[in-house]
């Protein structure tokens, strides 16, 4: 039995990382407990800073989010009428920076502190005549030195280190990873191939194609994306290389220049200890909840499904952390939590590990459940935000150079797309 604690400022709550997922945990934490956010760069705002000189984080010069504004957004601060459905990464920065110093969090953080491990401390406390009870407590050692914490919220997200397939042979142009690209100008005069079949390969692609530059695609789906210009040649996927040429899986080979993998990221939980107990290859498991460790629910790692909107998911998974460690909200069991972590992670056994919390519509279920539990009633309804996020989803599916122009509001409870 693990002690859950209880409203006292003078408990001391560790955030790791001032991105989306730690500016929103620390905003429902800061009225309950002392909050320390340690971020290990100058700047809050995580993926969502942009600097074309720093190709540490994902921002290119022309990104746009691929999800409308109402999915962008936490439940105390709406976007302004004039503000597009689909936000520069620019407006997408300003909006976190405005919530950030709406609720002062920005004189939590710590910057410029790396976290270099992270491990539990576990103490058999006596709780009443005949039972025992575990206090846990969090050592945090970063390169400013070591220190305890009651609680741990994990939230350095999901896109740190780019994932690169190994292929045979030897490439004579440039390899790098989508994480690195900044602008198409910098491609002109070269013949480039992009790897991958999601967003974010098709965003670039199309980016490199507006501007002239000679650009294709190579994937896994067995037919052609939709809606891409009839310029953008598509090919399988590639098997190996030599020297200029890429040989794709079909047999098929073409020069290029540079190949720009879009293809994900590793995770990086490096500075977990093997005492946390949590497997970090591909995905953490297990989670309960899809977030709460299961044994030591006291520590959370947030932000790690695929295919969600990643506001509501933070802000969601922060409240309930919240009310978990305050001890609101009764949990099971440890063997029940330890059970449901492991259903939710074979949920779908035939995907490959690091999709198994990809939740797509399942997401908002899980919202209303998480709500629920918190008592907590949302100005939308999640089933509403659902129909959106469908929709927007199948106008990428089949439009991806066009659906960003067109607006979505909310009328009658529904959203309306003015195309």
């Amino acid at each position: 039995r693990i002690q859950i604690l209880f409203e006292d400022l003078s408990m001391k709550v560790c955030v790791i990382g001032a991105g989306v997922a730690g500016i929103v945990t620390a905003r429902y934490l800061k009225d309950h407990f002392t909050v320390t956010i340690l971020e290990g760069t100058s700047r809050i705002g995580g993926i969502w800073v942009y600097d074309e000189a720093d190709r540490t984080t994902p921002m290119y010069r022309n990104l746009r989010s691929n999800l409308p504004k109402q999915l962008m957004m936490f439940s105390e601060l709406e976007h302004g009428p004039t503000t597009p459905s689909f936000m520069t990464h620019g407006q997408v920065m300003e909006y976190v920076s405005e919530y950030c110093d709406m609720f002062g969090i920005r004189d939590m953080i710590r910057f410029s502190t790396r976290v270099l491990n992270v491990r539990p401390e576990v103490e058999t406390v006596e709780e009443e005549v005949g039972r025992r009870g575990e206090n846990v407590r969090w050592i945090i050692t970063t390169d400013k030195g070591v220190e305890k914490y009651d609680a741990l919220a994990v939230c350095t997200g999901r896109y740190d280190i780019p994932h690169i397939p190994d292929l045979p042979g030897t490439f004579s142009g440039i390899i790098l990873h989508s994480k690195a690209y900044k602008t198409p100008q910098e491609f002109s005069g070269n013949k480039v191939l992009v790897v991958g079949h999601r967003s974010s390969a098709v965003d670039i692609a199309l980016d490199l194609s507006s501007y002239g530059v000679s650009v294709a695609m190579g994937h896994r789906k067995e037919v052609p994306l939709n809606g891409l210009p009839h310029s953008l040649l598509q090919y399988p996927a590639p098997s190996h290389f030599s020297h200029h040429t890429v040989h794709f899986t079909d047999g098929q080979n073409a020069e290029f220049d540079v190949v720009i993998f879009a293809t994900g990221y590793d995770t990086n939980l490096h500075f977990l200890d093997e005492s946390c107990d949590i497997e970090t290859k591909d995905i953490p498991r297990p989670l309960y909840r899809y977030f709460l460790h299961p044994k030591y629910p006291t520590m959370a790692l947030f932000n790690q499904c695929f295919l969600i909107a990643p506001f509501p998911l933070c802000e969601y998974q922060a409240m309930y952390f919240r009310d978990v460690i305050m001890g609101r909200i009764d949990l099971p069991s440890e063997p029940e939590r330890m059970a449901a972590a492991y259903r939710d992670f074979e949920r779908y056994p035939d995907r490959p590990l690091k999709y198994r919390y990809a939740l797509h519509l399942d997401q908002f279920p899980y919202y209303d459940e998480l709500a629920t539990e918190c008592g907590f009633v949302p100005k939308v309804s999640n089933s509403a935000l659902a129909g959106l996020y469908d929709a927007v989803a199948k106008q990428r599916g089949s439009k991806p150079g066009e659906y960003r122009e067109w607006e979505h509001e909310l009328k009658d409870g529904v959203f309306v797309c003015n195309v």
